[in-house]
């Protein structure tokens, strides 16, 4: 392999992997900028509330990202002294980056339910999701344990591990690696942009309630951004060829949507929570049904104030 290491090719190679670095290096950043941001807000809403399925979601999402990305950046920056070391840390990267992907997707879709209140399409898209996961969980470990290599420590004049994968199956796989997560973040934006426009137009954002506003509007902030970022990580997937220098220019986008989807999810969570908090909500699970029995603040003419969307599951996701 090192004798094909010559030409301009190899010059994009390199200049692209010094590109991931430090897209990398900014991803990583901004978790760790954000996270301390909004440590009073996880002190207070998340690390003493009690342990839920809501909680634990939140301290994956929030916390496993930076694991993996500081570890990354490790990986592109520092000459480990092995290729076993380089082999271990790309596996153990790319698992828990689809550990990653199916609990944001899991938040996400769940919110999609306290909008529509149809369990058929909540099913329908968990169930998605959780088989895009394993595909590409299968997808990972079937590339690394037939086609996956790394150039050998030295190589070239940048340190850190350096894998390729060449096979023309390993590229066809690596192009369909990317599309079923852009399909369902596709589908979640259009689900959501229907409902808001629903509710626009029977009620007004004016006679919203402050939580109603912040569910869509970070809804449509969150999905707009996300899908944009993995169209264009698509498309640059789609558009590269089996060449040594594209193989390096694949990887810029990924680290960013890591980055936007562990932040943004995050600040969504965190916003509810702030919202939610005067209120008193209990939530039980049972037969796999979700019931919440939340007490309502009187206004002064001893009316209920009745949200204009049922926040019910909401709840269950903040709450619980």
């Amino acid at each position: 392999m090192t004798s094909t290491m010559a030409g301009p090719e190899v010059s994009i190679f390199i200049h692209d992997r010094i590109v991931t670095r430090y897209a990398t290096l900014a991803s990583v950043t901004l978790l760790v900028w954000d996270t301390l941001l909004t440590m009073d807000q996880q002190v207070s809403r998340v690390w003493f509330a009690k342990p839920t399925i809501g909680r634990t979601l939140f301290i994956i999402n929030r916390y496993l990202p930076i694991v993996l990305m500081a570890y990354q950046v490790i990986y592109l920056f520092y000459t480990p002294p092995s290729i076993e070391v380089c082999e271990k840390g790309f596996l153990i990267s790319g698992l828990g980056g689809v550990v990653n992907f199916w609990t944001i997707q899991s938040v996400l879709i769940t919110r999609i339910y306290a909008l529509y209140q149809k369990r058929y399409l909540v099913a329908l898209l968990l169930f998605l999701s959780f088989a895009s996961t394993v595909a590409m969980a299968t997808i990972l470990i079937y590339l690394f344990v037939r086609f996956m290599f790394f150039l050998p420590l030295g190589s070239l004049p940048i340190p850190g591990c350096t894998p390729l994968c060449i096979d023309p199956l390993c590229e066809t796989l690596m192009r369909s690696f990317s599309i079923p997560f852009f399909v369902l973040e596709a589908a979640i934006l259009l689900l959501t942009v229907y409902k808001t426009l629903e509710t626009l137009k029977r009620t007004g954002w004016k006679h919203l309630s402050h939580l109603s506003q912040i569910v869509y509007r970070d809804g449509l902030i969150y999905y707009l951004v996300i899908v944009l970022v993995a169209a264009l990580n698509v498309i640059l997937w789609l558009r590269a060829t089996s060449s040594l220098g594209d193989l390096g220019q694949r990887q810029v986008f990924q680290s960013l949507l890591l980055g936007l989807q562990s932040t943004i999810c995050s600040r969504l969570f965190l916003n509810i929570r702030e919202v939610m908090a005067p209120r008193q909500s209990f939530v039980y699970v049972f037969s796999g049904a979700f019931e919440t029995l939340q007490q309502h603040h009187r206004s002064q003419g001893g009316e209920y104030n009745t949200p204009d969307i049922d926040t019910h599951e909401i709840e269950m996701i903040i709450q619980k």
